[in-house]
């Protein structure tokens, strides 16, 4: 307890250096706890905005095989999966049909590839909701069985206005080439890459497209309480259809995908195949841009900390070089090599945690003041955003590790000029006149 209550009087005695260095570490633990946050935010935010806008966070998909031995996507009778979902009593907020068309979209002579998803609109109260809608109105969308919304971008690439026709070419489910015509009702704020995934129309007409029965359709839209139980629930209902169904085994990613769909083309088998897969599988490429971020945040956090050691290292040198002659009247008195080592560490130790506290608090306050503003959805950056509003998910684990490593740094910086002055023999430090 008395070298703590020295170690705390040093660093009073010392405020402006201590108050600079504390400010340096506070820097650096800021930017590095932000930069981790943020990244959080951003992979929670996408997942959860596209889950609403595929409407799904679970997807099971029909396959067939035609006589050609063409791959066709169709679920015409949906009795046992329905009733293995409802036996799974999953957390599910909303169960969803839909058909996906690859599409070509003609107008003027302009043409634009853009998958539309067919969707039963009374049955998604969250899509319509998350809809960022920059021309048109969903209640013109709902009231024309032909209409037809696509993000700004296409429509401007097209040169197509909200209220004019366009042509839509798509291969039915067993490989025919068919045309229909659409009307332009709505066109949705541009989602950057999502923009060739969200064009949505009526499921009946674009059942009609594809040539596939009114009832039926391609994929089963699960829409959970969150993101966090997506796995368990997808492993929890897959052991339910299992034995029921013919389902292709589970995977990860999207290589997984498309391997399994080469081996449906390259065997042989007969009546329905079902796949499921996860929003997870189909955004592992997030995970990755996240990381791209977090390991940016890191590098810049290293080359902030290593100049900050510098900093430390050099007043440490300079404190026990001012501190001679104290550090021997201490060692006269009885005070150890160990314990003067271990007084120099702890007040390094006490500038850190002090550093970082004031950085985390720094950091949580910028967190709240960007969080409060709201950007509004018609940005092309909603999709990043919590309805329009920045998200930083601050993790407590890496808090303490953030913590952990900016303590052992700055040690480490200390870590010499401690050594040197617990080195130092009682009689010369005393002789010392600085």
């Amino acid at each position: 307890m008395t070298l703590l209550r020295i170690a705390f009087r040093n660093l009073n005695r010392q405020k402006k250096r201590s108050i600079l260095l504390g400010v340096a570490i506070a820097f650096g633990f800021m930017i590095i706890t932000l930069v981790n946050a943020f990244a959080a935010g951003f992979v929670l935010n996408i997942r959860e905005n596209v889950s609403q806008l595929v409407a799904g966070h679970l997807f099971i998909t029909g396959y067939e095989k035609s006589p050609s031995g063409r791959l066709v996507r169709v679920i015409r009778d949906d009795s046992e999966l329905l009733a293995a979902i409802e036996r799974a009593e999953l957390s599910s907020r909303l169960v969803a049909r839909r058909t996906l068309a690859e599409a070509t979209i003609i107008f003027s002579g302009e043409s634009v590839p853009q998958q539309i998803v067919g969707l039963e609109w009374d049955s998604q109260p969250f899509l319509r909701e998350r809809l960022a809608l920059r021309e048109g109105t969903l209640d013109e969308m709902l009231a024309d069985p032909r209409g037809l919304i696509l993000s700004e971008d296409v429509a401007e690439r097209l040169g197509v206005a909200v209220g004019e026709q366009v042509i839509v070419q798509a291969r039915t489910a067993t490989g025919q080439l068919n045309v229909a015509d659409f009307v332009l009702r709505a066109t949705t704020v541009s989602a950057g890459f999502l923009s060739t995934f969200n064009g949505y129309g009526h499921l009946d007409y674009i059942n009609g497209l594809l040539n596939i029965g009114p009832q039926e359709y391609v994929t089963l839209g699960i829409l959970l309480e969150g993101l966090d139980v997506v796995d368990v629930e997808a492993e929890r209902l897959f052991e339910l259809l299992e034995p029921q169904l013919n389902m292709l085994p589970r995977f990860a990613g999207q290589g997984g995908f498309l391997d399994q769909r080469e081996e449906l083309l390259r065997s042989d088998w007969q009546g329905t195949r079902y796949q499921m897969t996860t929003i997870n599988d189909f955004l592992s490429g997030i995970d990755d841009v996240a990381r791209a971020l977090v390991i940016a945040g890191a590098v810049v956090a290293l080359i902030l900390f290593t100049i900050i050691m510098v900093g430390i290292t050099n007043t440490f040198r300079m404190i026990v070089h001012e501190r001679t002659r104290e550090i021997g009247t201490m060692r006269a008195l009885g005070l150890h090599r160990r314990q003067t080592r271990r007084l120099f560490l702890l007040e390094a130790l006490f500038l850190s945690l002090g550093g970082a506290a004031g950085g985390l608090v720094l950091a949580l306050i910028i967190r709240v003041v960007l969080q409060a503003f709201d950007f509004g959805l018609d940005t092309p950056l909603f999709i990043m955003m919590d309805d329009g509003h920045l998200t930083f998910a601050v993790a407590p684990a890496s808090v303490l590790l953030f913590l952990a490593s900016v303590a052992a740094l700055t040690l480490l910086a200390a870590l010499f000029p401690a050594n040197r002055a617990a080195a130092k023999p009682p009689a010369d430090a005393l002789r010392t006149t600085v």
